[in-house]
């Protein structure tokens, strides 16, 4: 019986250690430190097979130099697809939000 409850103290004392970030909404700033504008911005779950709406919107671009922070809803490792106005894109799989802003360079 002293073994059981030893084995179950340390099973609660794993899962209160787990970081609750990962859990809690978060920001996540992305930099445009390109020489162009950015026309679009997808952000998904890694574990996700679509990359979803345009975060920027139809209406908005962001410029060289700018930045603008979202909130990130489902977790810290996120992939995020940004888009160029000549269709370029750059790829980052399984980016941490909860610890960087991404700064993305052409």
């Amino acid at each position: 019986m002293k073994t059981l409850l030893v084995a179950l103290s340390a099973a609660v004392l794993l899962l209160t250690a787990a970081p609750l970030t990962a859990l809690a909404d978060h920001p996540l700033t992305i930099i445009n430190n390109a020489d162009q504008s950015i026309e679009y911005i997808n952000i998904s779950p890694v574990d996700s097979n679509d990359w979803g709406d345009d975060w920027l919107g139809s209406d908005q671009v962001l410029s060289p130099g700018q930045r603008i922070t979202f909130t990130i809803e489902s977790g810290c490792n996120q992939d995020i697809r940004v888009t160029f106005m000549d269709h370029h894109q750059v790829e980052k799989r399984n980016f941490d939000t909860c610890q960087y802003d991404l700064r993305v360079n052409y």
